[in-house]
């Protein structure tokens, strides 16, 4: 099968990218880096979920997983919202009414302050 081997050479860079491809070489060009974006996204992703180290053996385990923590995710930030509402929830209710009250007032309330 032929393809191209392309390498670019960009400013700050040590040494040269090299990309193979069976795509025209403009082409390849403006995809590759869109790819490495997705791959680089998908690597902090992993990292941040801790699955950096995880080798599953099949992709039910790892779906499985990867479910697993986004549901541990989800019950963290129910929890965090409602201890939030529990710590600071009257605060932030007196004062979200003073705001719909000045709203009502109008330029009365903006001359008052």
């Amino acid at each position: 099968m032929p393809v191209n081997l392309i390498g670019v050479w960009k400013k700050g860079r040590a040494e040269l990218l090299w990309v193979m491809t069976d795509l025209d070489p403009e082409q390849a060009l403006r995809i590759y880096p869109r790819r490495m974006k997705i791959d680089e996204t998908f690597r902090d992703l992993k990292q941040l979920l801790g699955l950096q180290g995880q080798m599953n053996r099949g992709q039910e385990y790892m779906e499985k997983i990867v479910a697993l923590l986004l549901l541990a995710y989800v019950v963290g930030l129910f929890v965090g919202e409602r201890l939030r509402d529990y710590c600071c929830g009257e605060a932030m209710r007196s004062s979200e009414g003073a705001q719909k009250k000045g709203r009502m007032r109008g330029k009365a309330r903006l001359q008052l302050e």
